[in-house]
């Protein structure tokens, strides 16, 4: 089969002072019946672990490539493409291409895109939160900062030296003593931000004030976080789990129909969100009850509370049997999937949370109550952020295409983990971390006002 992606370098083409590097999509054609072609399209068929062999992407120099054609066709890209790539494909396949939509075109000097007021504008609160931090470190490093002066408050929550020590602090987030036992959150942290999630939970507290209408409510919506996702697969004819495809990830999923109607969603990912909050209420009772938790200290609760991990894990092996080199799995495969594997993932989480809540045992406890998770995790909203960003800079660099194995996943998820964390801390200090201060700030000064109002009263 002809390769599937191929680029000229890149590097050597761009030394040439007349150079002209195009990319291209192109799909592969015959003028003729071709057993080769039947062939390539029936193996492309299978895309949840297959690419797309008849539609080819290319990288072209084509100054030095298709030299002949530039001279014959003069400045009409489509058709030098296109004649320089079957001349090679006629040759070797007997078979032709026929490009598929817009070319990109590079040339030495030229600039992709011109710098616009958007861009302008960024730079300008870019340098601005710059000159507050370093104003706000000079000023707190000479001064300590003592005054009560709104200003120097404002500069305060711009200090380098004092977010450091609030990101390094083991106890900054300890405003409660209870909380002290969700110390074990720390090591297993997922941030997604949900605000459809937040307010429904919202809306839910301020709701059901009453034992009964809780638990009636929180079982509703345990149904509807089953039924919906389900639905979905029932009706549109989706996959049971979110599939990792070759032909996505080059999109990043921006077609995928179960990435658009299902992973993303607010309604299809409520399960999880009801099994945590049934949970605050479960350990809030415990707590408040004083139950005695060594009744938990049977083998039959300690199994089960150690083999949440690998139960866990099993929940994602599930998952291999939609990537089988065999036909699809059945409609009624995926719709039970769909609406048993979250809860089931979901209910495992929440064995392992109880243990750690309680203070089971000190082996996975120890671990997830590691100080080091303590300090990243206030990284994590930064990293989320960012991380989009950096794959596509990670991406856009490359300029020759790669031979992906075992080992050069692990290298470019490290290298990407790395990169994220760097600049997410960068980004803490610099933008997150002065904004939170300047609301704690007012919240505390609205507060104050508040206590003297009502003193006056």
């Amino acid at each position: 089969m002809p390769p599937v992606m191929y680029m000229d370098s890149y590097e050597l083409c761009q030394q040439d002072t007349d150079a002209l590097y195009c990319m291209s999509e192109y799909v592969l054609v015959s003028d003729k019946p071709s057993p080769l072609l039947t062939m390539i399209q029936e193996f492309s068929e299978h895309s949840v672990s297959h690419y797309n062999h008849t539609k080819l992407r290319y990288g072209t120099c084509i100054t030095q490539t298709c030299q002949k054609f530039y001279d014959l066709f003069d400045s009409d890209l489509k058709l030098i493409l296109e004649a320089c790539l079957n001349e090679t494909l006629s040759t070797k396949y007997d078979l032709k291409v026929r490009i598929l939509n817009d070319i990109h075109c590079k040339q030495p000097g030229t600039v992709m895109k011109d710098i616009d007021q958007l861009d302008i504008i960024v730079g300008i609160i870019f340098t601005i939160l710059l000159i507050a931090n370093i104003v706000g470190s000079l000023t707190d490093y000479h001064s300590g900062m003592k005054a009560e002066n709104i200003v120097f408050k404002l500069l305060k929550c711009f200090s380098l030296i004092r977010n450091w020590k609030k990101l390094m602090a083991l106890d900054a987030d300890v405003s409660d003593p209870r909380s002290e036992s969700l110390n074990g959150l720390h090591g297993i942290r997922y941030l997604a931000v949900d605000m459809q999630l937040y307010i429904a939970g919202v809306i839910f507290f301020l709701s059901c004030r009453s034992s009964r209408s809780r638990k009636i409510a929180l079982s509703l919506l345990f149904l509807a976080g089953m039924i919906m996702p389900a639905s979905h697969v029932y009706f549109q004819d989706l996959d049971g789990i979110q599939l990792i495809t070759p032909e996505e990830t080059l999109s990043l999923f921006a077609t995928d129909p179960h990435f658009n109607n299902i992973y993303t969603r607010f309604h299809t990912n409520i399960i999880g969100y009801v099994i945590g909050m049934a949970l605050g209420y479960l350990v809030y009772h415990w707590q408040t009850q004083r139950i005695d938790v060594k009744q938990w200290q049977k083998p039959i609760y300690r199994i089960l509370y150690y083999s949440s991990v690998l139960l866990g894990l099993w929940c994602g092996y599930i998952g291999s049997i939609f990537y089988q080199d065999a036909p699809r799995q059945p409609l009624y495969v995926r719709v039970l999937c769909a609406a048993f594997i979250k809860p089931i993932f979901g209910f495992f989480i929440a064995i392992l949370l109880i243990g750690l809540i309680f203070k089971f045992e000190d082996r996975y406890r120890g671990f997830l109550e590691w100080n080091v998770w303590r300090r990243t995790s206030r990284l994590t909203y930064s990293a989320y952020l960012l991380h989009f960003s950096l794959i596509r800079i990670i991406i856009t660099m490359r300029t020759s295409t790669i031979q992906v194995d075992t080992t050069h996943t692990v290298k470019t998820t490290l290298t990407l983990l790395t990169m994220t964390f760097i600049t997410a801390l960068v980004f803490w200090l610099l933008v997150e971390a002065p904004f939170s201060n300047i609301m704690k700030e007012y919240l505390s000064t609205t507060k104050r006002k508040d206590k003297k109002k009502n003193k006056i009263k």
